[in-house]
């Protein structure tokens, strides 16, 4: 999957693709969590189960729930 540019909306809205949403399976309406991720911003689906979570952090090996929220904490910080 190619990294997609995207230009901000005036009221900071992001189309999201149409090749990611579908690999992702999100549909209008459903909620994403955002957060900050060092000079990144990280978009993740809030109905999506940890192994699904894990699944997208699968290079790094998590395994548990504590693993993948030090994962995020790291990107949070810019590690």
């Amino acid at each position: 999957m190619e990294i997609a540019v995207r230009k901000l909306g005036s009221k900071g809205e992001v189309v999201i693709p149409k090749e990611i949403r579908e690999s992702l399976k999100l549909e209008p309406e459903d909620e994403v969590e955002i957060m900050p991720a060092g000079r990144a911003i990280m978009i993740i689906p809030a109905k999506r189960s940890f192994r699904e979570l894990a699944g997208l952090f699968g290079d790094k090996g998590v395994k548990n729930a504590k693993e993948l929220d030090i994962i995020v904490h790291e990107l949070m910080a810019g590690v």
